[in-house]
């Protein structure tokens, strides 16, 4: 079985699948996903400086983990 950050959701059915199980990423929340991939004193500056890109930023992320999703449930 695969631990770690995520939730289990079923068994793959597959015979190369073992005792593997499916998981969902973790998703972190698109403020905290922004900062991190700004840095902290970055991010710091541009949420008082450009407030705007900032913002643009987390509408990307937002978007990509909605897709994500989508793609996930999909079934």
């Amino acid at each position: 079985m695969i631990t770690g950050s995520g939730t289990v959701i079923g068994n793959i059915d597959s015979p190369l699948a073992g005792d593997i199980e499916r998981i969902v990423p973790n998703f972190t929340s698109i403020f905290d996903s922004t900062l991190l991939s700004i840095g902290f004193q970055d991010f710091m500056y541009m949420f008082y400086d450009n407030i705007k890109l900032v913002k643009h930023i987390m509408d990307i992320i937002l978007e990509v983990q909605a897709r994500a999703m989508e793609a996930i449930y999909k079934e």
